[in-house]
């Protein structure tokens, strides 16, 4: 049996915007301008950014038929797991992916990155700065924010599907942890820029 789960463009409509959540959000900035162009343009906010990214990525799953291949996929795993006809778990697994994409960029809100002279230069996080072993790197953020919020989602459903829920977001947590490594079998301390000894 197949099984159609919520459509991406339908998980994302669903999708709290950020300021719903994030407090003083219209003062995190995702991108600035280079600083080698003579005009430079208004920093794009963490929110217009996320905005931007969702509609691109609702474009390029129509183009492509993504929620068919995703769909497919979740099928599969389910069965293999003898969950296939449990739509709730389903429904969830496809949410999880499509919040990879959403949380992609959520890291930006640490101060470090913000305040960063090298990186957003923001004028709100001066002074903001904390010793961090991220340092004003946002990636590795962004992806514990995605661990800490599903797993919590995952405390919801009944034991018999929470192995398999919680493997899923650690491993599609991955994908949002090395999305500005050059490579994906990068050493972690090469993504994080610290050591542990």
């Amino acid at each position: 049996m197949f099984n159609s789960f919520d459509a991406v463009d339908d998980i994302l409509n669903n999708i709290e915007a950020i300021n719903t959540f994030l407090l003083d959000a219209e003062k995190y900035y995702a991108h600035v301008s280079p600083k080698n162009i003579s005009n430079p343009l208004a920093p794009e906010t963490l929110q217009e950014h996320i905005e931007l990214v969702l509609e691109k990525f609702k474009t390029l799953c129509k183009l492509h038929e993504i929620d068919a291949v995703i769909d497919s996929l979740i099928n599969g795993l389910l069965k293999k797991n003898k969950l296939e006809n449990d739509i709730k778990t389903g429904n969830f697994i496809k949410k999880l992916f499509v919040n990879t994409v959403v949380f992609h960029d959520f890291g930006k809100i640490n101060e470090n990155f913000q305040a960063s002279v090298d990186k957003m230069n923001n004028p709100h996080f001066r002074g903001k700065e904390r010793q961090s072993v991220i340092s004003t790197h946002h990636s590795a953020l962004g992806a514990y924010l995605y661990i800490v919020k599903h797993l919590e989602e995952v405390n919801t459903f009944e034991p018999k599907e929470k192995g398999l829920l919680s493997l899923c977001v650690l491993i599609l947590s991955y994908p949002i942890f090395k999305h500005h490594a050059k490579y994906l079998n990068d050493e972690y301390r090469q993504t994080i820029g610290f050591s542990v000894e």
